[in-house]
Order: structure tokens, then sequence, then C-alpha cells
């Protein structure tokens, strides 16, 4: 059983360094004619097909305060290198609102180095220096970033609700506190074990030309949770089942 767990505990080890992304368009076979055309574009537009859309709200976007940062905001965003134009600007209807779209790199490290200087330097020295104005970055890059931050927050309290009901339940199933603890101890190794492996394979790329795997930058941010509640399920059933069977034989 040591032996066991640890080997489980090394094939944990490269999930440490796991890289969740939004895969987009890069996850798709190149060889689709949706593909090829959208690489034709992603050459001669770079970040072009998948832009930052900064959206700003104030009173009346149109005044010359707002425009002038508008402005500012894209020739500041340009400047950077980070970022690429076409810059196209729409005014809503009612004239509150007002969408730049500036070009992006994708979902990698370049433009999440890129989101997070617009964030925090552009906007803050451009509109958000206009009273009554306010803006937030939309997008894919913007929605990969937000959706991994929000998750990293909340895993903890998915992990922690999980573990703690599946305490309280193996509990009063088999009155016992070393049951329950080795089988959470075991189903976490196994699952992290399985998050190890996903990431050594998809992410570092061991063996995985034989499968044929797209290299998407890291692993699919979906991934890890969908990993953790699936195996740890599995791995509860399965020891329900087995120890649920050894019991009844003792009892008979």
């Amino acid at each position: 059983m040591l032996l066991s767990a640890g080997l489980l505990a090394a094939l944990a080890v490269p999930a440490l360094s796991v890289q969740n992304v939004d895969p987009g368009m890069v996850g798709l076979p190149t060889n689709l004619p949706t593909m090829r055309t959208y690489a034709a574009i992603q050459h001669a537009f770079p970040g072009g097909p998948i832009p930052a859309l900064v959206v700003v709200g104030a009173p009346d976007v149109t005044t010359p305060a707002v425009q002038g940062a508008l402005a500012r905001m894209s020739s500041r965003a340009l400047s950077t290198g980070k970022m690429a134009g076409p810059v196209i600007e729409s005014i809503s209807q009612d004239r509150t609102v007002a969408t730049v779209t500036i070009a992006l790199a994708g979902t990698d490290s370049r433009s999440d180095t890129a989101l997070a200087e617009i964030r925090t330097r552009v906007i803050p020295a451009t509109v958000g220096a206009v009273p009554g104005a306010h803006a937030d970055v939309a997008g894919q890059t913007a929605a990969s970033q937000d959706f991994n931050d929000t998750m990293k927050a909340h895993l903890p309290l998915v992990i922690g609700f999980v573990i703690g009901l599946a305490f309280l339940i193996l509990l009063i199933t088999f009155r016992s506190l070393v049951i329950p603890l080795k089988i959470i101890l075991l189903n976490l190794l196994s699952v992290a074990a399985a998050s190890g492996v996903v990431t050594l394979i998809f992410q570092d790329g061991y063996r995985r030309a034989p499968l044929r795997a797209q290299d998407i930058g890291g692993v699919s941010d979906w991934l890890p949770l969908f990993l953790f509640v699936v195996l740890f399920g599995l791995s509860m059933d399965y020891h329900v089942l087995i120890l649920s069977r050894v019991r009844e034989g003792h009892e008979s």
C-alpha cells in the first residue's frame, strides 16, 4: 500500500505546475477549412479574430473628455507593443456605452500580459481618470483569465465541502475514523495523480505526439474541477462497494 501511495504521489508532482487555459480556436484540428482560414487571418492580423473588448460606460460617452480619454487609451495600448490595431470604436444609440476592440495575441502568456497591462495601467490612466466614466475588459482572453481566477478562488471551498460531506457519510456508514480518512486520502492521491498525468502529457508534451494531441499551452480550464468531481465520486463508490462486501462477509 505504501508503494502504491508513493507512486501516486510521484505521478501527482507535475500537477503542481499546471497552467489552466481556455483553448479557444487553438484546440481545434488544424486541418479543418475553418482553422486554415483562421490561421491565415491570424497571420495577417495577429490577435484580430479574438480581440479584447473594452466596454466604457458614462452618462455621455461622446463628450470631449470621454472621447479624448478613449483616444489616449487606444494610443497608449498600441504604444506598449503588446496590442495591435485596428482599433474599432462603437457607440450605443443612447450614447451611454462605448465599446473599443483592441487585438491581443490569444489566451497564452503574451495575451495575459497584455490584458494585465490594459487593466492595471492603460485604463486607470486614461478612462479611469475621467469623472463618472468606468471601463471593463471583456473578450476571450479576459474571460479565460477571469474564469481561472474564479475557479482558483472557489476550488478550495468545493474540495472542502466534498471532503467534509464524504467524511460524514463514511463515518456514519462504517462507524470508524480510520476508514473514512484512508478512503479520502487515497481518493485525493488518485485525483492528484490523474491531474499530474494529464499535465505531464498535454502541457509538458510527454508522449503527446502519439496521441495526436494539440498543444494549447496548458490544460483546459474546466478539466481540473471535472476530474476531481468524477474521479473522487468513482473512487468513493469503489471503496464503499468493496468495504460493504467485506462487512457483509464478516457479519455472515
